[in-house]
């Protein structure tokens, strides 16, 4: 399973571009480029993202979705470092529900549930060559897997 980027003590520095308010804040459409290197480019509102945006991480992934209250919420799309893509339902920031995961030849991987940023559930992970039935139980940590072969 692949890492996915968080963001939860990015800390901006100097040097903004974009509006600001009068508490010296982005607001409006800005770039903000974050200690770690990490740059958003979007909306924010009195210094909290809020609206369309993008994250730029320092490892060349991004994070892409609309965001309410400084947190990405409804429908987003983690593209990794290598072309891969997560395309997840974000609720206050992390994965929870529904995501299908593309590797770089845009190939279904992954199709399942995520709770709390870890898969859950029922999911189904694509290998060329097999399908694997993934039953993940986060709670006992444990899960069961079924292999389905096929030829082509």
């Amino acid at each position: 399973m692949r890492k996915l980027c968080m963001f939860d003590h990015l800390v901006p520095r100097k040097g903004s571009l974009g509006h600001l308010d009068d508490d010296g804040l982005p607001h409006g459409f800005c770039t903000v480029t974050y200690s770690s290197t990490d740059r958003f480019e979007g909306n924010f509102v009195h210094g909290e993202k809020n609206g369309r945006g993008k994250f730029f991480f320092f490892d060349g992934s991004t994070l892409e979705g609309y965001y309410v209250d400084d947190a990405l919420q409804g429908q987003g799309v983690y593209t990794y470092e290598d072309g891969g893509v997560l395309q997840g339902t974000y609720v206050d920031g992390e994965l929870n529900g529904p995501a299908q995961e593309y590797d770089t030849d845009g190939r279904l991987i992954f199709k399942g549930q995520y709770k709390d940023n870890i898969r859950h559930g029922v999911c189904w992970i694509y290998y060329p060559v097999s399908l694997v039935l993934v039953h993940f139980l986060p709670m006992k940590k444990c899960f069961q897997v079924f292999f389905l072969l096929w030829e082509h």
